[in-house]
Order: C-alpha cells, then sequence, then structure tokens
C-alpha cells in the first residue's frame, strides 16, 4: 500500500491530490505571469523592455521577412529584412511575384495589428 508513512490512505491521496491542484495553479499562474503584459503580439516573456513578435515570410523564402517591434523608448513598427538575389527566368518571376503577393497580404495584416496599438 502507497501513501504516506503515518496517515491514512484517502489523506495521503487528498494530499497529493491537494498539492498537484496547487501545483498545477502555481505552473499556470507563472506561464501568464511570463507572458508580455504589454502586447498581445510580443514573443518575450519575462521582465522584458524590447519587444519582439514571430517574424512572418513570404511563402517559400526565407530571404523575404517582416516582423512587429518595439524597443524601448522607441515607438512600435515593423521590421523588415529582404535580401539575396536570383537570377530568374519569366516562370521563375511569376513564382516569386505570387509569392510576394501573398507576403504583402500578411504585411498588410501585421500593419492593421500595429494600428491597434498595445494589447
Amino acid at each position: 500500500m502507497h501513501g504516506t508513512p503515518g496517515l491514512p490512505m484517502t489523506t495521503s491521496m487528498t494530499l497529493a491530490t491537494s498539492t498537484a491542484d496547487t501545483l498545477g495553479e502555481r505552473l499556470a499562474d507563472a506561464t501568464h505571469a511570463r507572458r508580455c503584459p504589454v502586447y498581445d503580439w510580443c514573443e518575450e516573456t519575462g521582465d522584458h523592455g524590447d519587444h519582439y513578435s514571430a517574424d512572418i515570410s513570404a511563402p517559400g523564402s526565407s530571404t523575404l521577412t517582416a516582423w512587429l517591434l518595439h524597443h524601448n523608448g522607441s515607438h512600435p513598427y515593423i521590421g523588415l529584412s529582404g535580401g539575396g538575389s536570383s537570377d530568374l527566368d519569366a516562370t521563375g518571376a511569376r513564382r516569386e511575384a505570387a509569392r510576394i503577393r501573398a507576403f504583402a497580404d500578411q504585411l498588410d495584416a501585421m500593419a492593421d495589428v500595429l494600428d491597434g496599438g498595445a494589447r
């Protein structure tokens, strides 16, 4: 029989359940406390001054990316990085244009989030 020595089984099971509930609540509170209290889009946790969102990328591209950020002491803005060069034929150029169009829609949505401000 398992349990806490000196306590009836029902008492030790109650203690175990009570401890698990308390631990679960503490973990949930700690997780919630680590989330950024300023911006829902911020990926940073814990105490921080600079805020960064997850990156968005043009479909099929790792070189065209954007993200929301707010450095301590500045205004929130969108970071945009594009790079690399390619030699494209007509088919490749059309494929790249389609990727950029899809990325532009994502970038518009990110601008909408930025217009919404905090939270």
